[in-house]
């Protein structure tokens, strides 16, 4: 299943630095795999992908990190925008396979304690 099958217009914005897979996992509940970077190049897009899954009706959340490569403090600072919107909503947010790099990152800006973070996408359904 693609992204438009998912959720259409999704696809309507493109970014050079990441993209964004989706993948439903049950219902409300819905993956999204990022590869690139997150910095204050692409956290408008980011921002705005995100904003279309959570009206959409998606409050469950799992973003994969496995494949980012970096991440900049303006990145961090959009990630807990997103989650206080679904944890507004009444849903949770999940940081999922995350690259050592992003990991220190997250440390060093203590975000790691705010952030739920997993080594797989397998939850409750």
């Amino acid at each position: 299943m693609n992204n438009e099958e998912i959720l259409p217009g999704f696809d309507g914005e493109v970014c050079d630095y990441l993209t964004i897979r989706l993948q439903k996992m049950g219902k409300n509940a819905l993956a999204l795999e990022f590869t690139g970077s997150i910095d204050a190049y692409d956290s408008h897009y980011l921002s705005n992908s995100v904003k279309k899954v959570i009206e959409a009706g998606f409050v469950r959340l799992s973003f994969i990190l496995s494949g980012v490569s970096r991440i900049s403090s303006t990145g961090v600072a959009t990630l807990s925008s997103l989650h206080r919107m679904v944890t507004e909503k009444g849903g949770d947010l999940s940081m999922v396979n995350i690259q050592p790099r992003v990991k220190t990152v997250f440390s060093l800006l203590r975000v790691d304690r705010l952030f739920r973070c997993i080594d797989s996408t397998e939850r409750d359904q």
